[in-house]
């Protein structure tokens, strides 16, 4: 039997660049989120929302950037940012770029910037001296941990939450 050398350098080609299928250029990223989006509704969990989102990586001047590009943890609320318009260049990424994703207890309640701004709003009001509460303070860092062992979150993520819950204090 003849050893195809043709062959096996397509495999271990095709091979390496399966290994690294994560990353894509950045403007297909923006436009995967764009189209996933549409496919998410109300009454999502926050595994169906990553699943259908993706983990995608692309590599911008300023380093690389994670889909989604930013999460937030607001007591038993989490907020997925997910890229959908590119920057201009020398700019930094803005959150009017992104399209937000509210999870609250585990499910999606709302899709869009509107309704991030309206749920600030809300909890800000309602939120207003409970933050001050160490038993708040307690159980949003108790639920940051979950979020971080289950893998939701990445330490980075974890980390810039709890300094932020604690600055509260």
């Amino acid at each position: 039997m003849k050893l195809n050398y043709k062959c096996l350098y397509v495999l271990l080609i095709s091979f390496c660049f399966n290994a690294n299928a994560d990353e894509i250029p950045y403007k297909e990223m923006l436009s995967l989120n764009a189209k996933n989006i549409t496919k998410i509704s109300q009454g999502f969990t926050e595994q169906q929302v990553r699943e259908i989102m993706g983990s995608d990586t692309t590599e911008v001047r300023d380093g690389p950037l994670n889909n989604p590009w930013k999460t937030e943890l607001i007591e038993n609320t989490i907020i997925l940012h997910y890229l959908v318009k590119k920057h201009p260049i020398f700019t930094p990424i803005l959150e009017y770029q992104a399209r937000p994703i509210i999870i609250v207890d585990g499910e999606v309640v709302a899709i869009g910037r509107d309704f991030l701004k309206k749920y600030r709003e809300t909890t800000a009001i309602k939120g207003g001296e409970s933050n001050k509460n160490d038993n708040n303070i307690s159980s949003r860092i108790n639920t940051l941990n979950k979020l971080y062992k289950s893998g939701a979150i990445t330490s980075e993520e974890y980390k810039k939450q709890k300094e932020r819950i604690l600055n509260e204090i």
